[in-house]
């Protein structure tokens, strides 16, 4: 009876180990990728968008900055500058708007707010999008009577 324990004992013993060695072979701690690398490839990728956003090659550069900020790169690594992810949203959500219309910034808003990222966008419009996606009412002019009204009365 105790033999066969000891049998068993060595048998999961050897189990181990063989894991372990295969672990290290198939992928030795030396070999991972080091976060340095991983840092410098995403500044690459920016550097490479802003270029070609630079040269005018806007919907090139765009597809760039999406995967950036879809990729879990971005989500791990804080190398980047909240301003230099808040200008990739924003060339996002401005060139989205001015090619397929309002509403297909709308998710980017979202995302970037969810985010905490402060936006400032180039049209009037797409900031109307924006102030509705934080819960606001864009400013009525000051001329508009029932506006005025509805702002003494609910003051």
């Amino acid at each position: 009876m105790t033999t066969e324990y000891v049998a068993k004992g060595l048998f999961l013993i050897v189990l181990c180990l063989v894991l372990l060695i295969s672990v290290f072979l198939l992928a030795p701690p030396w070999d991972l990728p080091n976060s340095s690398d991983s840092e410098s490839e995403l500044e690459q990728l920016v550097a490479e968008a802003d270029k070609q956003w630079d040269n005018n090659q806007k919907s090139a550069a765009v597809e760039g900055y999406m995967f950036i900020v879809g990729s879990d790169l971005i989500k791990t690594k804080k190398q980047l500058s909240k301003i230099d992810i808040e200008k990739m949203y924003r060339r996002i959500i401005d060139f989205q708007i001015e090619k397929a219309g309002l509403d297909a910034g709308r998710p980017y808003i979202r995302k970037a707010l969810r985010q905490g990222y402060t936006l400032s966008l180039s049209t009037p419009e797409a900031n109307k999008v924006l102030m509705e996606e934080m819960g606001m009412q864009p400013k009525t002019a000051w001329n508009d009577d029932a506006a005025r009204e509805n702002f003494l009365i609910n003051k």
